[in-house]
């Protein structure tokens, strides 16, 4: 209170000190007249000028303060490569307040995504001290794309699935880019998406005797990412998460380390039909979450490739005693077309590491199913137990889901949740999450 009322009163002088000078004023006084040409850059000059093998010359706008006389106003450039003709002096006809500065070049000079600078520069003696009187301009022919449609990108680690364009490069066409792949993402129950979000999420494809991060590469088929904004941001941390290539961190510069960023498969034509991506989720001089040798933590599949169906789902969705007194737990389960099988377990406490595991060796008993529905397991347990269901293919393990429920050995229960939709955890990507974060400086 002894704060407020001190602000408050020294707000309270300062507005008495106002009247107090409001009533000396000169009723005679004249704000300081501008004079001169008052030439300035337009605040809509683009700073990066796109150009083509076909432009010579290209131009942008310059502005006065006044639409008065005529006048000639000199220009300087500073042109480090000497590769634009730009006019010594600028003029504006009488009664127009806008011009032109059209600039020359030979686009013969030029090769593609190799951008110049150049820096304009008004006369110091003529521009107006309220606008832009120097501008810098980023110069060059940039790289041209094709659409190849839009396919399949799955994020199993963020938890998202959606359809991306992929476009390739027309004049390198070991180059690629997705188009904004998080745009379609709400976050989920981990991140907020108010981070900045880079437009393309470009990879090349890298062929032996390659060089990347010094190392020169001794296959094909690997793939080499720049680092890519996600939009994504952790509550608790507050910083952009971003994904970036193993290459990228001085203790992962080797080829063994970047085995797991890879074209999986190819199409008949030559280009790729599934592309994995793994990562480092990695927030600016904090750390982040390794999955560098992790395979399926992100997925693409081009235009008319479908991931396959391995994505399993598991409920709880009561319990019941039948006439012999056994109890049974009542499971509701999704299975994957395109598995051959899936294993339920109930047990004691939270999921673990322990459970997958046993699941997977046959350490643990199962119940094995093949199709989706709704199974009652014999459970004599009591307490907080876990089912957790495992998808296979060909013998190998591929997904797996679970939920928590609490069960009375012997006793009814009935629920009315509807299973959710398939979650598709991957099994390398148990426990690998925001649990697993890491901090590592580059």
């Amino acid at each position: 209170m002894k704060n407020i009322f001190k602000y408050s009163l020294a707000l309270l002088t300062v507005i008495l000190g106002f009247v107090s000078c409001d009533s000396e004023r000169d009723d005679n006084y004249q704000p300081a007249s501008i004079s001169g040409a008052q030439v300035y850059f337009s605040n809509d000059i683009a700073t990066t000028v796109n150009l083509t093998f076909s432009d010579t010359k290209f131009s942008i706008p310059v502005v006065r303060a006044t639409k008065g006389e005529a006048v000639t106003v000199n220009i300087t450039k500073e042109d480090a490569d000497n590769l634009f003709t730009v006019p010594a002096s600028i003029s504006f006809a009488e009664g127009k307040d806008t011009a032109d500065l059209e600039i020359g070049l030979d686009p013969t000079k030029f090769e593609y995504n190799d951008f110049k600078t150049l820096t304009l520069a008004i006369d110091s003696a003529m521009r107006t001290p309220y606008g832009v009187g120097t501008v810098t301009l980023k110069i060059g022919i940039p790289l041209t794309f094709k659409s190849l449609g839009k396919g399949t990108f799955v994020e199993n680690w963020a938890g998202y699935q959606g359809m991306v364009e992929v476009q390739q490069c027309d004049q390198d066409p070991n180059q690629f880019r997705l188009v904004k792949p998080y745009a379609g993402f709400d976050g989920g129950e981990d991140f907020d998406m108010s981070g900045e979000m880079t437009p393309y999420l470009e990879f090349y494809l890298l062929h032996k005797g390659d060089e990347l991060a010094g190392v020169t590469i001794t296959q094909d088929d690997l793939i080499y990412f720049p680092i890519y904004f996600t939009g994504m941001i952790v509550p608790d941390y507050g910083i952009n998460i971003e994904i970036d290539h193993p290459a990228e961190f001085s203790t992962l510069r080797s080829e063994d380390k970047w085995l797991c960023n890879k074209v999986v498969e190819y199409q008949s034509n030559g280009l790729p039909a599934h592309v994995q991506f793994a990562p480092y989720y990695y927030m600016e001089g904090l750390g982040g979450w390794n999955n560098t040798q992790v395979d399926g933590v992100i997925d693409f599949y081009f235009p008319g490739f479908e991931p396959l169906d391995y994505a399993v789902a598991v409920e709880y969705e009561g319990a019941f005693v039948n006439a012999e007194n056994e109890s049974f737990a009542k499971i509701n389960v999704e299975v994957g077309s395109d598995l051959d099988e899936a294993k339920i377990y109930i047990g004691e406490g939270a999921p673990s590491n322990d459970m997958l595991i046993g699941m997977i060796t046959g350490t643990l008993e199962t119940t094995s199913i093949t199709k989706s529905g709704v199974y009652d397991i014999p459970c004599n347990l009591n307490g907080d137990l876990t089912v957790m269901i495992i998808g296979f293919a060909g013998g190998e393990a591929m997904t797996y889901d679970y939920d928590q429920f609490t069960f009375k050995y012997g006793s009814t229960q009935e629920t009315s949740r509807a299973i959710a939709k398939l979650k598709n955890r991957k099994i390398s990507q148990f426990g690998k999450r925001l649990n697993s974060f890491s901090k590592v400086v580059k």
